[in-house]
């Protein structure tokens, strides 16, 4: 029964190096046994049950901070992306607003030429009046 059990122990490397969950049964399939031939209740086990065990806890710690890592690694590119088109936001805004500044100073440039224009027009228009050719 011993080599079963040096068996188990080796399966039980062999799947925490290929990176999979080590379950009771995974265990014993690894090592070329029938599922459910790791028994808890078995004084012999015992020693293989605590290593699965504490094989499985490793691996599911090694999933969470991995989780958390790839997390934290996805906000991180979040918050960089987020900060690019803020910054392309405000860049374009200023151009934008600039812009907007430049046809209002043109809109009234516009505004008194035309009145310009419209006092010409009406000094020729009163220079050929009855008055004007009086005085």
């Amino acid at each position: 029964m011993a080599s079963a059990i040096i068996g188990y122990f080796e399966a039980l490397n062999r799947l925490v190096e290929q990176g999979i969950k080590p379950t009771l049964d995974a265990v014993a399939t690894e090592a070329g046994r029938k599922k459910g031939s790791i028994r808890r209740g078995l004084a012999r086990h015992n020693e293989i049950v605590a290593a699965i065990e504490q094989a499985a806890e490793q691996f599911g710690k090694e999933i969470e901070q991995s989780k958390e890592f790839k997390q934290a690694s996805r906000i991180d590119k979040l918050k960089k992306e987020r900060d690019q088109y803020k910054e392309w936001y405000d860049n374009l805004s200023a151009k934008h607003i600039g812009a907007i500044y430049q046809l209002e100073e043109q809109r009234l440039e516009i505004i008194e030429l035309r009145e310009q224009l419209g006092e010409q027009a009406a000094e020729k228009k009163a220079s050929g009046t009855l008055i004007n050719i009086v005085k």
